[in-house]
């Protein structure tokens, strides 16, 4: 039987909350439209329960999550060199030390990052001859895989967390059918997702009434509003963001 992991989704309706440098420069090499998971730093394998990513856009955008936070900048590239825009962009969470210590090597690399090399589907990241960081493509495909919803667009421009007690779970089959439960009632709908591009059909769900948590049948009305009007998405390691057209 196949194993899926639970990664984490946030259901956006409106832009990112936190700003992407203008590209300086549109990225004109192999990395562009790119998207990539950590698999080593300075030699050592990443720490376990964390996903350090690296998403490397067409426009020059690099964007991702150093284990912690996530973060946004830009990046030139050639056939072999690459620099990356310091200092980045970065929401302000607070993780343990020693993540914190890995997320401030993880940055280190890009900003000494100089050189690349894409081997046998890896993307390797070089300072001269020294190997900063490795990393392996992302799986971009959605079929088969369960999420974990951790914000939603309420439809008041504000992005929220699910209540404590009413997590939002989405399961996406083979089948292109899309399944849950939005923290009451179990959902469903068709779904056809395509290199980037998201359209979710109408969503049918149970009509169960709770009342704990407080505000739970709020919640399902605005992510099923949220889902619904998903135009796009973007696949960051073990993260998604849907965003509207």
């Amino acid at each position: 039987m196949k194993r899926i992991a639970v990664r984490a989704m946030l259901v956006m309706a409106v832009l990112l909350i936190f700003v992407t440098p203008l590209a300086v420069q549109a990225a004109e090499s192999a990395l562009a439209g790119t998207n990539w998971v950590l698999s080593s730093l300075s030699g050592q394998l990443p720490l376990a329960g964390t996903s350090l990513t690296l998403q490397l856009g067409e426009d020059g955008a690099a964007t991702g999550s150093d284990g912690c936070n996530r973060f946004a900048t830009t990046y030139t590239a050639s056939r072999s060199t690459i620099s990356f825009a310091t200092p980045a962009a970065s929401t302000m969470m607070a993780c343990t030390e020693a993540v914190m210590q890995q997320a401030t090597g993880f940055t280190d690399a890009l900003a000494a990052a100089n050189r690349y090399q894409l081997r046998g589907g890896q993307l390797i990241l070089l300072n001269d001859t020294k190997v900063l960081a490795t990393f392996v493509a992302a799986k971009a495909d959605l079929a088969g895989s369960t999420w974990l919803v951790t914000g939603y667009n309420n439809g008041r421009e504000a992005v929220v967390s699910p209540l404590l007690g009413a997590d939002v779970i989405i399961n996406i089959d083979d089948a292109n059918l899309i399944s849950g439960n939005a923290g009451c009632n179990d959902f469903f709908a068709s779904i056809e997702a395509t290199d980037g591009v998201i359209e979710v059909g109408s969503i049918g769900a149970t009509r169960r009434l709770c009342a704990d948590p407080s505000g739970v049948m709020e919640q399902e009305a605005e992510f099923f509003a949220a889902l619904e009007s998903a135009a796009t998405y973007t696949v960051d390691g073990d993260f998604i963001e849907l965003r509207n057209a």
